[in-house]
């Protein structure tokens, strides 16, 4: 089964290059699964993420204060979307202090 399952991920510490120094970040993204059932479904966005390279190489936190991610939405999708699965998610992120607007890297 297909589903859409959209993500919010709190307390990335990450380096944009306009800011001087790396700074606590959220995202949100949406992503599309293959899986048997919601929770398999859960399993594969969060892993997809995980093993994002990209995402991955910007984390800067260290081991004693990790990011988390939480699934806030799911969907299954009634008959396949025309395009293929997500490979690498694009990302919507937000300052968790509140003091500037989204971002948004691919």
């Amino acid at each position: 089964m297909r589903f859409v399952v959209q993500v919010r991920g709190h307390n990335f510490l990450v380096h944009f290059d306009d800011e001087p120094d790396p700074r606590s970040y959220g995202f949100l993204t949406r992503i599309d699964v293959e899986a048997d059932d919601e929770a398999g479904a859960e399993k594969a966005a969060v892993e997809l993420l995980r093993r994002t390279p990209k995402l991955r190489n910007m984390v800067r936190n260290p081991r004693d204060n990790p990011p988390r991610v939480f699934v806030e939405r799911m969907g299954q999708y009634e008959s396949a979307p025309v395009p293929p699965l997500t490979i690498e998610p694009s990302l919507i992120w937000f300052p968790e202090d509140g003091t500037e607007e989204a971002k948004a890297e691919s």
